[in-house]
C-alpha cells in the first residue's frame, strides 16, 4: 500500500492541503470532503506512548452515514460482464457504491474496490450495536460478510 502525507495549514478558517497530497485522491476543486476531529482522551492511560495530541480524518463520506459503510475488495475474473454480475447483486442487497476503484492486472484477475453503504440500515443507523474492540458497527459488519458470501454464491465465476 502506498502511504503519502504532506503538511497542511489553516488560514482564515479554511484548511490549505497541497496539490501533490489531493491530485493522487483525485480531489479537485469542486470535491466535498467531511472531516472528523479526534482529540485523545482525557485520561491517558490507553495512549502513554501518543506524540500528537489530536487525530484529523478527511472523508468523501458523510460523517452521518460512516456506521452503515463498509469497504469490500473482489477479486474478479477477467470477463465480459463480470461487473455488471457483482453490481446486480449489490443492488438486491440494498448497498449503495459510495466510492469505487477497479485495477486490471492484464492477466486472469481485477481487483475491484469498493466502499459502499447498507441502505437497510439508514432508519436503524442510531440503534446499531458498536464493538468496541473491533471498532466496527456489529450490523454493518454482519450485512458486508451477507453480501461477500452472497456475491460468491451468485457469481459463481469470481
Amino acid at each position: 500500500m502506498f502511504r503519502h502525507g504532506a503538511l497542511g495549514y489553516i488560514e482564515n478558517g479554511k484548511l490549505h492541503l497541497p496539490e501533490s497530497l489531493l491530485k493522487p485522491l483525485s480531489i479537485t476543486h469542486e470535491t466535498v470532503l467531511f472531516g472528523l476531529y479526534y482529540p485523545l482522551p482525557s485520561n491517558k492511560k490507553g495512549y502513554p506512548k501518543t506524540k500528537l495530541k489530536h487525530d484529523f480524518i478527511l472523508s468523501l463520506v458523510p460523517f452521518r452515514l460512516w456506521p452503515i459503510v463498509g469497504r469490500l475488495s473482489i477479486r474478479l475474473k477477467n470477463r465480459p460482464g463480470m461487473v455488471r454480475q457483482v453490481s446486480h447483486c449489490i443492488t438486491r442487497h440494498e448497498a449503495t457504491i459510495l466510492l469505487t476503484e477497479y485495477t486490471r492486472s492484464g492477466f486472469r484477475y481485477d481487483t475491484w474496490n469498493l466502499t459502499i453503504s447498507f441502505d437497510s440500515l439508514l432508519n436503524r443507523i442510531n440503534d446499531l450495536n458498536f464493538n468496541e474492540h473491533k471498532s466496527y458497527y456489529k450490523e454493518s459488519y454482519q450485512e458486508l460478510q451477507n453480501l461477500r458470501r452472497a456475491i460468491l454464491r451468485e457469481c459463481r465465476s469470481l
